[in-house]
């Protein structure tokens, strides 16, 4: 081709490129919150169903540049209700276009992140989840993360170590199946794996997901039974300072003779005070919170004096839109005895036994300092990194203290591509784990893995479908070898009706054990023995459910039933043991177990005439049984069809001797409900608690604990607990509030030898500045 042609052709391209860009026109404006007035981040605008792009920056402005002619334009955001506009664009110039969102008002249009690590609505997931709103928190002024947990269907909290669907039993503060979380990172600690749940700040949840099932592919080994992930609040336009204050006091048992501060001046009681601010200044998102708590437990010596003091911050470039940084920090020091056991179930209920009494006073800080980086590209993609130190230290009067360093970083992408309804979730992680201790040594823990999960959303079809896929890397101390697992997961759900939602899911899911579950060797009473050759775990659950909205007049319900199955191969369980050397507690591999189970959940609210309402509850039956018995000196396995016999035999059944294959240290059934009503300024609240008898204990322990198998003669049927709530508006500033739990002043355990509270009264006063 002749040169002049090419300078020619070159000309042409230059001169149709400079036309079109003086012919394109530019649509720009501010999205804001119609009742707040503030402006909404990360909004969505679509032209012409996905034909162009972009997303609002962190002051809530976009701009796109188009060809004159007519559009259709979508602005999206999460909880919000969708404007779709039809525009016509100038043949130069500009367009201003400001948009005001009107927030959802139906509040079970839940929104979550778990599950997928990116905003989805929960009735969109291919898992089973529970949200739990800070109304809940709020309202029943819980002093642990914990006690919130303990409403939630199908989750119980059992000596601070969670256990989901009966997929775990009862381990001493070490080691976990369900992974916890604060904002997407890991709360366990480097040394016993385990969850201080008074150590999250509780003043600012936002409010709290939980995953049940595998979900080991998007958060490593200690999610094998499911993931609690706490979401904290960010400051919005209007500065926000609240303090909040409590007493609480414990009544005499039934039997009086329980009670060991009868006719004496020492009467348990619990006090303490918070305090959460949250204010945006300039480009600078500020948290600030803290609490206090003091203890005079009515488990004698078990007292307990803490403090915890948190700051978040977020810093938002104006001249770099979608880039954030910050860094978060949360420190925690407290002192306690400890109680294990009980002296006997009748007058030395609440009394520590001479096996494993309050010998020990423990003192421990635990501090985190949380540094990030966010950046949220116009087209909708976004990066962040999140890193983390953990530093635990515990201290006690008998020379059992441990010193724990945990360095944590994981970096993640999400793609969007909104042509074709995929979304892309990748990522990698890896955490160091330093101990030093008089409990198991010093010794070195390694984790790295990487990760992907996509989304393909079919709109004729009225189906998503998920794929992920993990490999991970463990070791502790590098001489004892590698373990790696790879992971896979598959999700589908399916809308059938205007307000029915099915789903099915496959995770696999895998746990390496703690170094505490590996080395320690302590005395709490019975000894706590090592086990150096412990193995890890892997296994897989499966579940189909459906989700069920309904409204009757202004209330409005969705409605949750699944069956679940899960199977775990060398489950790792502590088990009591009796040898010539040593009696108490051991980290065992028990073999291969199956999990399956029926739960039936709900959440609701809205109102009935003048009255506002909402609730959560559910029932939960699980058989959690070992795969093998043994038969004289064989080993005999138990296929599905014996089991599923088992199963169905049992569902209504409370007498289970015939079951001599349950594991140990399980609520076979639960049933929970919480209900809260609101008329002019009071509130009414209620909550019930049912949880079969944890009947299958080590015969072992049986022997040893004093009377357990009295408490189990007399509760064969499981026990249940109410309580009630009462609160007054005084002013838009100030409320108060009264609670009585345990209203029946029932005896009652939910681990064994460890009787739970009497009856007891709590006064609250919670104040607003404006």
């Amino acid at each position: 081709m002749n040169f002049k042609y090419l300078i020619f052709i070159g000309f042409l391209a230059n001169f149709y490129s400079a036309y079109s860009f003086a012919q394109s026109s530019r649509l720009y404006g501010t999205i804001i919150d119609a009742k707040t007035r503030e402006p909404l981040i990360g909004v969505s605008v679509i032209i012409d169903g996905g034909k162009l792009g972009t997303v609002t920056d962190f002051d809530g402005k976009y701009e796109i540049a188009l060809n004159p002619g007519n559009y259709s334009v979508t602005y999206s955001y999460v909880s919000y209700v969708k404007v779709d506009i039809n525009l016509v664009m100038p043949a130069t110039g500009e367009l201003k276009q400001d948009v005001e969102l009107v927030e959802q008002q139906m509040e079970l249009k839940m929104i979550v992140i778990s599950a997928s690590k990116y905003e989805k609505d929960v009735r969109d997931e291919t898992v089973s989840m529970e949200v739990v709103p800070k109304t809940f928190i709020n309202n029943n002024n819980p002093t642990g993360t914990d006690q919130v947990m303990n409403r939630v269907p199908g989750v119980n909290v059992i000596d601070g170590q969670a256990n989901i669907r009966a997929g775990s039993g009862f381990t001493y503060g070490a080691g976990s199946r369900v992974a916890v979380l604060v904002d997407g990172l890991p709360l366990v600690t480097a040394d016993a794996g385990d969850t201080k749940w008074s150590f999250m700040a509780i003043e600012n949840i936002e409010q709290i997901e939980v995953i049940k099932g595998a979900a080991s592919a998007l958060y490593g080994s200690s999610a094998m039974n499911g993931v609690i992930n706490v979401r904290t609040a960010y400051p919005t336009s209007k500065p926000e300072t609240k303090i909040n204050t409590f007493f609480n006091v414990y009544t005499l048992p039934k039997n009086r003779a329980m009670g060991w501060w009868d006719n004496k001046a020492e009467i348990p009681f619990e006090s303490g005070f918070g305090f959460s601010h949250k204010q945006k200044l300039g480009q600078l998102d500020l948290v600030l919170g803290g609490n206090s708590f003091k203890s005079s437990s009515y488990r004698q010596a078990n007292n307990e004096v803490r403090g915890r003091f948190n700051i978040g911050t977020r810093y938002r470039f104006k001249k770099l839109d979608g880039l954030a940084i910050g860094v978060n920090s949360n420190y925690q020091s407290g002192i306690s005895g400890t109680f294990f056991i009980w002296a006997d179930d009748k007058a030395g209920a609440y009394q520590p036994s001479a096996l494993g009494g309050s010998t020990n006073v423990n003192k421990g800080i635990r501090f985190t300092i949380d540094p990030f980086i966010e950046y949220s590209l116009k087209k909708g993609d976004k990066l962040s990194l999140k890193t983390r130190y953990f530093k635990t230290i515990n201290d006690n009067n008998s020379n059992q203290g441990s010193n724990a360093d945990l360095y944590y970083a994981e970096a993640s992408y999400f793609h969007e591509i909104k042509s074709i309804a995929v979304s892309l979730v990748a990522g990698a992680m890896g955490s160091i784990s330093k101990v030093k201790s008089d409990l198991y040594s010093d010794h070195d823990g390694y984790n790295s893995g990487v990760y992907v999960q996509t989304d393909k959303k079919f709109t004729n079809l009225k189906m998503n479908i998920s794929l992920g896929l993990r490999y991970e890397i463990f070791a502790i101390d590098t001489a004892l070898g590698y373990f790696n697992r790879p992971l896979t997961r598959f999700g589908v759900s399916k809308t059938l009706g205007k307000a029915t939602f099915l789903r099915a899911s496959y995770g696999e899911g895998y746990r390496f054990p703690s170094i505490a579950e590996k080395f320690i060797r302590t005395n709490v009473g019975f000894d706590i023995l090592p086990n150096p050759v412990l193995q890890p775990e892997k296994g897989w659950n499966a579940e189909i459910g459906v989700k069920q909205g309904m409204k009757f007049g202004n209330l409005e319900n969705l409605l949750d039933l699944a069956f679940y199955w899960q199977e775990y191969n060398n489950m790792m369980e502590f088990n009591f043991v009796v040898s010539p050397t040593a009696i108490g507690f051991q980290s065992q591999n028990i073999g291969n177990t199956r999990v399956a189970g029926i739960e039936l959940s709900t959440i609701g609210q809205g109102k009935v005439g003048p009255v506002t309402i909402q609730y959560l509850g559910g029932i939960n039956y699980a058989l959690p049984f070992n795969k093998y018995r043994f038969v004289g000196e064989d080993t005999i396995n138990i296929g599905v069809g014996d089991y599923l016999g088992a199963f169905f035999r049992n569902i209504f059944k409370t007498d289970t001797a015939d079951l001599k294959n349950i594991l140990y240290f399980r609520n076979l059934r639960t049933c929970k409900f919480d209900i809260n009503t609101s008329y002019n300024k009071f509130t009414l609240g209620i909550g019930y608690n049912y949880f079969s008898l944890m009947d299958r204990i080590n015969a072992e322990l049986l022997f040893v604990v004093k009377r357990v198998s009295n408490y189990i003669k007399e509760h064969a049927h499981g026990d249940h607990t109410w309580e009630m709530r009462l609160a007054y508006q005084v002013n838009d500033n100030l409320s108060i509030g009264a609670i009585c739990k345990n209203i029946e002043n029932r005896f009652y355990y939910i681990r064994p030898a460890l009787a739970e509270g009497p009856r007891n009264f709590t006064i609250t006063a919670n104040y607003k500045f404006n």
